[in-house]
């Protein structure tokens, strides 16, 4: 949950708010969701089902969402004569 809370808010930052919003809803709705109440009342899981279909569609999101990321700084060039972590030009 915490890499996508901070994967989303990261892209926010750079102006990108639709995919995250598609990201969540995909991750959620159609994988999440339907493992939990799969495995919940199909299998008989209880709430284990429940928050074993909610952590699919964590892992999910969070995997789009850096997927989304590691995209964006290909495409703006992050990393490639930037600047370092300390705060210096990059040799």
């Amino acid at each position: 949950d915490g890499v996508q809370a901070v994967l989303t808010g990261a892209l926010r930052g750079l102006g990108e708010t639709r995919r995250p919003l598609v990201f969540n809803l995909l991750g959620h709705w159609l994988v999440g969701l339907p493992i939990g109440v799969t495995l919940c009342f199909r299998f008989g899981w209880a709430a284990t089902g429940l928050w074993i279909g909610l952590t699919a569609g964590l892992v999910v999101v969070a995997t789009l969402l850096w997927l989304e990321w590691a995209r964006r700084g290909r495409l703006d060039g992050l990393g490639r004569g930037g600047y370092t972590a300390a705060g210096g030009p990059s040799a």
